[in-house]
């Protein structure tokens, strides 16, 4: 309903509807398919309505259906399981972290908090954008590719290695650190769950390091690709490519329409790899 408000008073009842329901679907499915043209939602970065319901239904569907089905049926915090609290809790410090990092590292493209905030939700998985993502700086790209790394909750809309992964590893490392058993919200995390954890996140680099190397061989000799040559770039462009599309996130530096059929495979076979899941 928020979407019409948006779409109904530009294209009409008919086709304002329609593209409210598309974008509906898309945003909670974290699709990141949008019909406004190959800027994504650049041209609705002011428009509060449209950024803030966006960012809602993004973070929604990448909290996953188990956690989303534990806050419907018990209310009070402390009867939720500990899957919800880790996914509410990674989604909150990524979300806001991700977005100050995003700001500070961007200040040279003028890029606003909310444009920020918005990039920072749409980058684990989200897939839409409201800036050039290629613009950013590198700083600025390195972050954002370490959200999409990351990606949504576990047995969610969304993809990359699932908050529950990262938070198991990052509470392991800090326990070790402190010579202590690793714990998470009083309960102790056993080592099996480290090393399953461990073994996720490899065989995700493995696949994304292979997919980077491909592309990169396959795109060498594409001069239809100019954006791929540019300096300020690199190898970077197929890490940033691989990256996305392993978490199925969907963002691009631009290259994508120019990629050769071989990259073109790749990132295929990368997407399907991501979305059922190392």
């Amino acid at each position: 309903i928020p979407y019409m408000f948006v779409f109904v008073p530009v294209f009409g009842w008919a086709k304002g509807f329609g593209y409210s329901l598309f974008h509906a679907v898309s945003a909670f499915n974290n699709t990141g398919l949008d019909l406004l043209g190959s800027h994504s939602l650049a041209a609705y970065h002011n428009n509060l309505i449209l950024i803030i319901n966006t960012s809602l239904l993004i973070i929604t569907g990448g909290l996953g259906f188990i956690t989303i089905t534990d806050i419907v049926k018990n209310r009070r915090p402390g009867q939720w399981q500990m899957l919800t609290k880790v996914s509410l809790m990674m989604t909150v410090i990524l979300v806001f972290g991700g977005a100050i990092a995003l700001f500070f590292t961007n200040l040279h493209i003028n890029i606003t908090p909310l444009e920020a905030l918005f990039q920072s939700v749409a980058a684990r998985s989200g897939g839409f954008s409201v800036v050039d993502v290629a613009k950013f700086s590198t700083a600025g790209r390195f972050v954002y590719i370490v959200l999409m790394f990351i990606g949504a909750g576990s047995l969610s809309t969304g993809g990359g290695i699932k908050t529950s992964t990262a938070y198991v590893i990052t509470k392991t490392i800090i326990g070790y650190i402190r010579g202590r058993e690793a714990r998470g919200f009083k309960r102790k995390l056993p080592e099996k769950l480290f090393l399953q954890s461990v073994t996720l996140v490899f065989i995700a680099i493995l696949f994304i390091s292979i997919g980077v190397l491909l592309i990169d061989a396959f795109e060498q000799g594409n001069t239809n690709n100019p954006l791929y040559h540019e300096p300020r770039y690199g190898i970077e462009a197929a890490i940033f490519e691989s990256v996305s599309a392993f978490a199925t996130v969907g963002n691009s530096f631009g290259i994508t329409p120019y990629l050769t059929i071989g990259s073109k495979m790749v990132v295929i076979v990368l997407m399907y790899a991501g979305r059922v899941g190392p």
